[in-house]
C-alpha cells in the first residue's frame, strides 16, 4: 500500500526532473496514488505541483483537468488549500484555454470571470490577471478586449500576485505590438535588451521581434539573436513553437541544412503535442520553410522523423511538396477552427504575414 511518505518521494524527485514531459508524467503517478489512497490532503497536494508541471512544460489538456478539479474542490476543502498558490495557478490558467479551439469564447469567458471572481473574494488585486486576459484576448484576434483589459490592467493596484516588473514591460511591449507601434515598443524594450542574456526576459523579446529584424535586414543581430532562443528553449516542449519560428528563421538566412536538422528536433515533440494552437505554429513555420526550399530547387529531402508520422518513410527519403502539403494542410485545419471560435480572420491574417516573410530572404551565415 502507498505510503505518505512515498508521494513526498515523487514530489521530492520531480523538484530535480528538468521541465516537460518526464515531470509531468511522474506528478501524473503521484495523482494516480493520491487517488487510489482516498487521501483528500495528498489528491490536493500532488494536483497541485501537476499544474505547476503542466504550465511549466506546456500540457494545457491536463493542466486545466487537474485545475478543474482543484476549484470544484476548493469550495468543499478550502482549509486544505495553499490559497496563494491556488491563485498563482488561476492567473496562470488564463492563458491556455485560447490554444484549444474546442473551448468556446462562453466557455474562456466564464474561467475568466471565476477567476476574477476568486481573486476578489480573497482580496487580492486583479492586475496580474488582467496582463494574461489581455494577452489572451489579442491572441484571439480581440483588439479592443485587448485594449479594454489593458486599461484594467494599469488602473489596478500592485500587491504580492502582480507579474514582476520586468514581466510587466515586457506586457507593455508586447502591446504596442500588437497595436503595430514597432517602433515604440522597440524602444521601450532597450533596458531589457541591455541586460543582454542574463535578463530572464531576453529571448522571449527576440522571440517577439525577430521577424521585424529580418524585414529591416538586421541578420547579423538575427545570428545572434538565434543562438540565445536555442539555449533558452530548445529543451521544452512548450516551447515548440518559438523552436518552430528559428526553423523559419534559419531558412530565411539561406541555413537550410540547420533548419531540417532543428526540424528533425523538434518533429517529436509535434508527433506527441495535444495542443492545437501549438501545432498550428509550428506547422506554419514548417510549411514556410518548405516553400523557401522549394524555392531553392530541392525536391527530396532526407530527414530523420520519427515512425508515427503517416508521410513516414524508412529510407528517410521524403518529397518535399509532400511535407509542404502535408505542413499546408494542417495550417489550413486549425485556421478554420481557431476563425471558427474566435468569430474573426486573424489566423488567416497570421497565415498570410508569415507567408509574405519570404519576401525578405537574404543570405547569412548563422554557424
Amino acid at each position: 500500500m502507498t505510503t505518505r511518505g512515498e508521494i513526498a518521494s515523487i514530489i521530492t524527485r520531480s523538484e530535480s526532473l528538468p521541465e516537460g514531459p518526464l515531470q509531468v508524467q511522474l506528478l501524473e503517478e503521484g495523482v494516480r496514488l493520491a487517488d487510489e489512497m482516498c487521501d483528500m490532503e495528498l489528491q490536493i497536494l500532488t494536483r497541485q505541483w501537476l499544474i505547476s508541471a503542466c504550465f511549466a512544460g506546456g500540457e494545457p489538456d491536463k493542466l486545466l483537468v487537474a485545475f478543474s478539479w482543484c476549484v470544484a474542490k476548493c469550495d468543499e476543502h478550502e482549509s486544505l488549500f495553499d490559497m496563494e498558490l491556488l491563485l498563482w495557478h488561476c492567473k496562470h490558467v488564463l492563458g491556455y484555454p485560447t490554444m484549444l479551439p474546442q473551448i468556446s469564447r462562453e466557455q474562456i469567458e466564464q474561467i475568466t470571470t471565476d477567476v476574477l471572481e476568486r481573486y476578489r473574494r480573497h482580496g487580492a488585486s486583479p492586475r496580474g490577471p488582467y496582463t494574461l486576459i489581455m494577452s489572451s484576448r489579442f491572441s484571439m484576434g480581440d483588439s479592443e478586449e485587448g485594449k479594454r483589459y489593458h486599461d484594467l490592467w494599469q488602473d489596478a493596484p500592485r500587491d504580492w500576485w502582480t507579474e514582476p516588473e520586468d514581466w510587466e514591460l515586457f506586457f507593455e511591449v508586447d502591446y504596442l505590438y500588437e497595436l503595430e507601434e514597432i517602433d515604440r515598443a522597440f524602444q521601450l524594450a532597450q533596458p531589457m535588451f541591455k541586460i543582454g542574456e542574463r535578463g530572464e526576459i531576453y529571448p522571449w523579446l527576440v522571440d517577439l521581434f525577430v521577424y521585424e529584424m529580418i524585414r529591416r535586414g538586421d541578420l547579423k543581430r538575427v545570428a545572434n539573436w538565434h543562438r540565445r532562443v536555442m539555449r533558452a528553449f530548445a529543451d521544452n516542449p512548450k516551447h515548440m513553437g518559438k523552436m518552430a519560428r528559428q526553423i523559419h528563421v534559419l531558412t530565411l538566412t539561406g541555413n537550410f541544412t540547420r533548419a531540417l536538422s532543428l526540424l528533425e528536433r523538434c518533429f517529436p515533440w509535434r508527433m506527441k503535442s495535444r495542443t492545437p494552437g501549438a501545432d498550428f505554429f509550428h506547422d506554419l513555420q514548417a510549411w514556410c520553410a518548405m516553400r523557401l526550399i522549394l524555392q531553392q530547387g530541392e525536391e527530396t529531402l532526407s530527414l530523420r522523423l520519427p515512425d508515427e508520422f503517416e508521410l513516414y518513410r524508412e529510407n528517410g527519403h521524403y518529397d518535399t511538396q509532400d511535407l509542404a502539403t502535408w505542413f499546408e494542410t494542417s495550417v489550413r485545419h486549425w485556421e478554420s477552427q481557431f476563425n471558427a471560435r474566435n468569430g474573426n480572420a486573424y489566423f488567416t491574417e497570421i497565415v498570410d504575414d508569415s507567408l509574405t516573410m519570404q519576401e525578405f530572404a537574404g543570405e547569412y551565415r548563422i554557424g
